[in-house]
């Protein structure tokens, strides 16, 4: 029934947790940007949704922001 979803919210959880300790870590530097969708999709072997949903999760908590058109 929601299998889809756990399994889409697992693998978001995944990445959220990957990409936020490499910016803990200091592998991205204040205002660095990331690298865009598709190349972290490519690297974490998943879809660029799922990669979406990891990205506004950071957003959310404050952790990276967006600016149009950049």
């Amino acid at each position: 029934m929601s299998d889809g979803l756990n399994v889409r919210r697992s693998l978001s959880d995944a990445v959220f947790d990957r990409i936020q300790r490499a910016i803990k870590s200091g592998a991205y530097g204040v205002d660095e940007r990331l690298p865009t969708e598709h190349a972290l999709a490519a690297e974490f072997q998943v879809s660029r949704p799922v990669v979406r949903e990891a990205l506004q999760r950071l957003r959310d908590q404050g952790l990276i922001y967006s600016r149009r058109g950049a």
